[in-house]
């Protein structure tokens, strides 16, 4: 998905701003980034991709074009992949950010067009640690 990309390329330009700044601050801008860039993370497969800062988490939202109906067991599958790919990726690209060493974190929430939760993980500190 092309979401991936875009969303750590924008955290990789944000690592810079974090300097001196609130932990807040810095997600708010993620977010803000996120949404300004959106229509060049949509793809085939995702509808809308949105990021909303509360506090010191980016939650960012996807909606997917993924039938109805699709079993737990698929869905547990489809969210093991996904963060199979992104943890590592969002813990390299913080590596070296300060406000993720202060506590900035993400939510990443994906639907499908019927607003059925499909996937939901959190991507912090502590789960960098496992990778």
């Amino acid at each position: 998905m092309k979401t991936t990309l875009i969303v750590f390329s924008l955290l990789s330009s944000s690592l810079c701003v974090a300097q001196g700044t609130t932990v807040e601050s810095v997600a708010l801008y993620i977010a803000q980034q996120h949404n300004q860039n959106q229509k060049n993370i949509l793809d085939d497969m995702t509808v809308t991709s949105t990021a909303e800062a509360v506090g010191k988490n980016v939650r960012i939202t996807n909606i997917l074009r993924v039938k109805r109906g699709l079993s737990q067991a698929k869905r547990n599958e489809f969210q093991i992949a996904l963060y199979d790919e992104l943890v590592p990726k969002a813990c390299k690209t913080n590596l070296e950010n300060a406000a993720f060493e202060k506590g900035l974190y993400y939510t990443f929430l994906y639907f499908n067009t019927y607003g059925e939760k499909l996937a939901e993980f959190i991507v912090n500190k502590r789960a960098c640690g496992r990778v």
